[in-house]
């Protein structure tokens, strides 16, 4: 229906944004479980309510970009880029650039600054072998957990 009303109905503007897919693999002692979700603005992967730094290993395209050391990393949306990703000092993208934002949040290090990734990257985050703590995770806004 909403195709139809797009293509047929000119009195109204509608514009299309692009969503990401997630996918959220968790592993437990003897299990793996799965789980997918569409993200309008941001993902959010932060330390919670733990005191000390999230030590996240980031991939895009299975090659290593960084190693995070910081409260989290917001990974954005063009449309989500004016919300967390912005106050934590990232840039800003218009809704039609295809892209995603992954922004530190309050970094430990001054090397890791805001990147602008493709949209095609496949992006992967997840606690590096050496962290002491997981993360906890939201997806746009909603707590997923840890």
């Amino acid at each position: 229906v909403l195709r139809r009303v797009i293509s047929t109905d000119i009195r109204h503007n509608a514009t299309m944004r692009t969503r990401f897919a997630l996918s959220i693999a968790r592993h437990a002692e003897n299990d793996v479980s799965a789980e997918q979700h569409q993200v309008l603005n941001d993902i959010v992967l932060e330390r919670g309510v733990d005191p000390g730094l999230s030590n996240l290993e980031v991939y895009c395209d299975d090659v290593m970009l960084t190693q995070v050391q910081a409260d989290g990393v917001v990974v954005a949306t063009p449309t989500g880029s004016t919300a967390y990703s912005l106050s934590a000092n990232g840039s800003m993208c218009h809704p039609a650039v295809r892209a995603m934002l992954l922004t530190p949040i309050c970094p430990h290090s001054l090397s890791f600054r805001p990147v602008v990734l493709p949209e095609s990257c496949s992006l992967t985050i997840r606690p590096a072998a050496n962290a002491r703590r997981g993360a906890s995770l939201r997806i746009d806004g909603r707590s997923v957990g840890k």
